[in-house]
């Protein structure tokens, strides 16, 4: 079956469910259940509500939680129509036990709010929550062990790994992965810091030959336009590999890309969202990195690094 043809029978069924929910729970009725609140109709969102709906749908598969139903699903859009009504007042007529917020535009409309709230598909979800009590959720960052792990198997001539992040965004995922290094003689990581895009090009040029690949982040200050294709040149100059955190970043110069894919990280908010519902709380629910590994390969970049084996498998989820 050709690979756009099943790619768009996915999108399809992930808009179904979305649809589904709107057609089913309409946003003006009573709920006392789940509150899901997009930032705008996109793919990608609605590709991680269709995992999130999947696991709600299914409470007595998730482990460690009480024998519960299924919860009432309801559906707020704060794009388009709707974006000029007032989300906090919409919210106070729903009555939402708990909330998911899909994309960093809802997660900044609700963040005030106090329920208990698990963020989904938001890149830098702790510049929005400052240390709120009420918020939870699941990170676009992959668990540093399981990041490690898709390195040393798919890509084993790399041992050093080099990080550019500013400490203000990414600071804990760093000292998950060094501290992961230090159960795995194989890697070491060296990183640099920096706390403005402009900075990026110097810090880079600094790692010279000293690294074996350079691993993305998905950090603001880092990741620009601009700055990817400096990347790229520093790949093509050094050939060393860089491994992006997402696959569109494969068009962009990288040759792997280690991620999460927004079904499974709405799967995984859906656990989340479980266990609020079965009396866990937030404290007991903290924030969670993604769990589910996709590796994909750019194999023309492989080649062009020198690579002599590109790995097999496309899409492989460890």
């Amino acid at each position: 079956m050709p690979i756009q043809f099943l790619a768009k029978l996915r999108l399809l069924i992930s808009f179904c469910a979305v649809l589904a929910v709107v057609l089913i729970f309409p946003s003006n009725g009573q709920c006392e259940g789940v509150l899901v609140v997009r930032s705008a109709p996109v793919q990608v969102y609605d590709e991680a509500i269709g995992g999130l709906l999947e696991s709600l749908s299914r409470p007595r598969a998730i482990t460690g939680v009480k024998s519960i139903a299924a919860p009432q699903v309801r559906y707020l859009d704060i794009s388009g129509p709707e974006a000029e009504l007032d989300p906090t007042g919409r919210i106070s007529i729903l009555r939402p036990v708990v909330m998911v917020a899909v994309g960093a535009k809802a997660l900044a409309a609700v963040a005030e709010i106090d329920l208990p709230i698990v963020s989904l598909m938001v890149a830098d979800p702790d510049n929005i929550t400052r240390g709120s009590a009420f918020i939870t959720g699941v990170r676009m960052t992959v668990e540093a062990d399981q990041l490690l792990s898709s390195i040393r198997t798919n890509l084993p001539s790399v041992t050093t790994i080099g990080i550019i992040y500013d400490p203000g965004k990414s600071a804990e995922q760093i000292t998950s992965l060094q501290q992961a290094t230090q159960k795995d003689s194989h890697l070491t990581i060296t990183a640099k810091e920096v706390t403005q895009p402009k900075a990026v090009h110097d810090a880079l040029a600094g790692f010279g030959k000293a690294v074996d690949a350079v691993l993305l982040l998905p950090d603001t200050t880092v990741i620009t336009a601009e700055n990817l294709e400096i990347f790229s040149l520093f790949s093509l100059a050094q050939k060393k590999p860089i491994i992006g955190f997402a696959p569109q970043y494969l068009k962009r110069g990288c040759a792997a890309a280690i991620y999460s894919t927004p079904e499974d990280m709405g799967r995984q908010a859906g656990q989340m969202v479980l266990r609020l519902l079965a009396g866990h709380t937030i404290g007991e629910t903290p924030p969670e990195e993604s769990q589910i590994v996709t590796i994909q390969f750019n194999r023309l970049v492989l080649k062009n690094l020198g690579f002599d084996i590109a790995p097999e498998d496309t899409g492989k989820k460890e």
